[in-house]
C-alpha cells in the first residue's frame, strides 16, 4: 500500500504557528472569558481565515506551510469549548462515536484529529509518503511502522489524493478531537456490492466530514442527531475497496471555504523537507585491498593496450 516511507515533523522546516493569534481570531473570546460549548463553525472558519490571512500578510510563513502546520495541530484553545460528543463501544464495530447532547443540522460536531499527517508530494498514493507529525506528539510515539499497520487501517481519513489524517485512538479524553471514532453504518466487500453499500450507507449517515478553510477536518452534523444517538460517517466505497484488495481509491471530502493552494511550486517547504528527509547515499571508504585491486586492473589495461598497438610483444623466433 505504501512506499518509500519519509518520516518529519512539523514546525520542522518553517517557524511555527503563533499561538496568541489564535484566541484573537475574529469571533472568539479568550478562553478565561468563554463558556462551555460555545464554539460553532463559523467561529473555527474566522479562526482559520484571519490566521492564512496573517501569515500571508507578514510572510513570516507560507500559506501551505501554516495550513498544513494547523492540520496537525490540537488546538488547546478549543478545549473546553466544544463538548458534543463521547466515545462509547459501538454496536457496529469496537469503540464509536455518540452525541452527548442534541445536535442541530449543520452544526459542528467535533474536530478529526491530525496526530499524523500522510502527504503524496503529487498525489500519487503509489510514491513516497512523507509522515508529518504535531508538535503535541511525542518522539517514542512517532513509529511509522505503527501508524501505518492497524492505525491506518482504523483511523485514517481521507483529505485529498495528497493528504490523509490518521487519529491516535488513545488520545480519547478531550471531545473537540474524536472525530477519528465515528464508523461507517454499512461496509463494502467487494466491487459488485459498491450499489448495496452506498445505499445503506448513505441511510445510516447523519454526518460528514469537511475540510474547513484548508486548516482543519470538522464532522458538520448532516441532519439533527438526539442526544445518546451514534455518529455515523460514510467512508466511501473506494476506503473498504482498498483495504480488501479491491483496488479502490477515496473520494476528496468537501471543502468549507478556500482549501491549500494547489498549483505546483506552491509547496517549497515541503519539496526542501522531502530532500532532506531522503536517505542520503553514502560514499564507500576505499580500503588497502580496494586500491589494490584498482592498482592491479589498471596495470593489465594499459599492459593490454600496449600489446595492440605492438608494443611490450615477444620478439618473434628468429628463423635458421
Amino acid at each position: 500500500m505504501f512506499s518509500t516511507v519519509l518520516v518529519a515533523a512539523l514546525g520542522f522546516a518553517t517557524q511555527p504557528i503563533s499561538r496568541p493569534l489564535l484566541p484573537a481570531a475574529r469571533g472568539i473570546r479568550c478562553c478565561a472569558q468563554s463558556t462551555l460549548d460555545e464554539l460553532t463553525m463559523d467561529n473555527v472558519r474566522s479562526m482559520f481565515r484571519d490566521v492564512r490571512g496573517h501569515y500571508r500578510g507578514t510572510k513570516t510563513v507560507d500559506e501551505v506551510s501554516v495550513c498544513r502546520n494547523m492540520m496537525v495541530t490540537r488546538v488547546k484553545d478549543f478545549r473546553g469549548r466544544i463538548a458534543r460528543c463521547e466515545v462509547r463501544p459501538s454496536t457496529i464495530h469496537g469503540d464509536g462515536l455518540y452525541a452527548s447532547r442534541n445536535i442541530a443540522e449543520g452544526e459542528l460536531v467535533t474536530f478529526v484529529p491530525g496526530d499524523s499527517l500522510l502527504v503524496w508530494e503529487d498525489g500519487d498514493r503509489s510514491s513516497d509518503v512523507m509522515m508529518f507529525f504535531g508538535g503535541h506528539v511525542p518522539q517514542s510515539e512517532r513509529d511509522a511502522k505503527v501508524i501505518l499497520g492497524e492505525r491506518v487501517e482504523m483511523y485514517e481519513q481521507y483529505v485529498t489524493g495528497r493528504f490523509s489524517l490518521v487519529g491516535d485512538p488513545s488520545k480519547r479524553a478531550d471531545p473537540a478531537y474524536l472525530g477519528h471514532f465515528a464508523n461507517d453504518g454499512a461496509r463494502c466487500l467487494s466491487p459488485t456490492g459498491k450499489a448495496d453499500y452506498e445505499r445503506k450507507s448513505t441511510l445510516a449517515t447523519n454526518a460528514d466530514p469537511v475540510w474547513v478553510e484548508g486548516c482543519h477536518v470538522a464532522l458538520q452534523a448532516r441532519q439533527s442527531i438526539r442526544a445518546g444517538e451514534e455518529i455515523l460517517v460514510s467512508y466511501g466505497a473506494g476506503h473498504w475497496l482498498s483495504r480488501g484488495g479491491g483496488g479502490g481509491v477515496g473520494a476528496d471530502i468537501r471543502v468549507l471555504g478556500t482549501a491549500l493552494p494547489s498549483h505546483r511550486g506552491a509547496d517549497t517547504s515541503l519539496q526542501r523537507t522531502l530532500q532532506s528527509a531522503r536517505p542520503k547515499k553514502q560514499a564507500k571508504k576505499p580500503t588497502k585491498a580496494g586500491e589494490k585491486a584498482k592498482l592491479r586492473k589498471a596495470a593489465a589495461a594499459r599492459q593490454k593496450s600496449s600489446a595492440a598497438r605492438g608494443f611490450g610483444a615477444p620478439p618473434a623466433p628468429r628463423s635458421r
